[in-house]
């Protein structure tokens, strides 16, 4: 299903290792993930420059895997994401490098995590650094990498999000709905979309948003909660 969101030889490469990994050929910390989030990284900064966005960019290839697991092998969906983790947790140092490579040519606001934390090359390869540790520790300075640390909440994000729509919300007025109670949560903003969604509603949701760019509050953090949830839906015929 995400295949077209990722370039196909990206993609076919991915879906050989899971396969792999299915016919008990490959261990899970063999899949090629860290390596693909860094070819993706590239293929959006070379497509979308400026306004490529790092979250999305790396949380693309999860969605596929998780995507993958669930269609191929049956998976549940918090499970996928435990699986995930576990590809996170035990891949090989060199697919941590690819990640850490591609980051530090993005250069720029990343780079300067990536200094703040000191992660470099060496220090992946002395202390042997999983991709979840390199995002655990980016996570500590900066809201932008949280997803890749705290992916389990996007299972609590479907339930809710599928009982919006139980309750005769649309696809799209659930998701908003969701993101607008997260923002809520964490402080940002103090407003609930109800049930029935009128285009009064739909206004006051864009004027928000206006506001909160003007103010340079940055939710692209939260985007990939919202990729996985859609993922979820779809794959449960919502």
């Amino acid at each position: 299903m995400l295949t077209g969101l990722l370039s196909l030889e990206v993609s076919q490469k991915l879906s050989t290792d899971l396969e792999d990994y299915r016919r008990g050929g490959k261990a899970l910390g063999e899949i090629r993930l860290g390596k693909t989030m860094s070819d993706i990284l590239m293929q959006s900064v070379k497509e979308l420059g400026a306004n490529t966005s790092i979250e999305m960019a790396l949380a693309m290839p999860i969605a596929y895997v998780v995507s993958w697991l669930m269609k191929n092998m049956g998976l549940g969906f918090s499970d996928a994401l435990n699986t995930v983790v576990r590809i996170m947790t035990t891949n090989s140092i060199e697919e941590t490098q690819f990640l850490i490579k591609a980051l530090k040519r993005i250069g720029g606001e990343v780079a300067i995590l990536l200094d703040r934390v000191e992660i470099t090359e060496k220090r992946v390869l002395i202390e042997g650094l999983k991709l979840y540790d390199v995002f655990s520790l980016l996570s500590r300075v900066s809201n932008k990498f949280e997803f890749f640390v705290n992916m389990h909440q996007a299972s609590s994000y479907a339930l809710r999000t599928e009982s919006y729509i139980k309750d005769g919300m649309d696809l799209n007025s659930a998701l908003a709905k969701l993101f607008l109670e997260i923002v809520k949560d964490r402080g940002v903003i103090n407003y609930t979309l109800k049930n029935k969604v009128t285009q009064k509603e739909l206004v006051e949701v864009l004027r928000i948003d206006m506001e909160l760019r003007k103010k340079g509050v940055n939710l692209e953090n939260l985007m990939p909660y919202i990729l996985m949830v859609s993922l979820y839906l779809v794959m449960h015929g919502y």
